[in-house]
């Protein structure tokens, strides 16, 4: 799990960078541990434990900036 850095919507289907799946992206959300992984908006999920910062991002909005190695 600590591989994946964020999961982003496409379409049908959801890549990761280096796979493609057929399932909608809610489908990941009911499997990947919630304590690890947060749904940030309707077509991206991110590992939590790779957020370095938050950043304000217009009147209700943030960026999360993450810390990829």
């Amino acid at each position: 799990m600590s591989d994946i850095h964020h999961i982003s919507a496409e379409d049908d289907y959801v890549a990761n960078g280096k796979f493609s799946k057929l399932k909608p992206i809610k489908n990941f959300e009911e499997v990947l541990d919630p304590s690890l992984f947060c749904r940030m908006h309707r077509s991206h999920m991110v590992n939590l434990s790779q957020v370095v910062r938050i950043e304000p991002y217009e009147k209700e909005n943030r960026n999360f900036i993450l810390g990829l190695v």
